[in-house]
């Protein structure tokens, strides 16, 4: 794994699979697809994305009392936040190696057992 900027990460290949990085957190786990400038690029989301329907808008009092609908994917996202400082983690080959091992119920390889 290794933290890269924004900028870097919209330069990476298509199939990149990354997750945004902030202090403490990180969150999702996503796949480039492709670029749109060298701030900008589509990906789709390998987890589940809780989304909110009314986005820019004020919510309605309600919007929040059941849980919000899950999206997994089904459609390519576009990131287009523009912060150039924001910065996220890109699993390299040997990560995603350990990932597909967990995935598919080698566990105990992964925990060399």
């Amino acid at each position: 794994m290794k933290y890269v900027k924004l900028r870097e990460l919209a330069a990476s290949p298509p199939g990149t699979i990354f997750s945004q990085w902030e202090p403490r957190i990180v969150a999702g786990l996503n796949v480039l697809q492709s670029q749109c400038s060298d701030v900008d690029f589509f990906y789709c989301p390998l987890t589940a994305q809780a989304e909110c329907p009314t986005y820019g808008v004020p919510d309605p009092p309600d919007l929040w009392s059941d849980r919000p609908p899950l999206e997994l994917l089904d459609s390519v996202t576009r990131w287009g936040t523009y912060d150039e400082d924001e910065e996220f983690i890109v699993y390299e080959p040997a990560d995603v190696e350990r990932m597909v091992k967990v995935l598919t119920g080698n566990i105990k390889e992964v925990l060399g057992e």
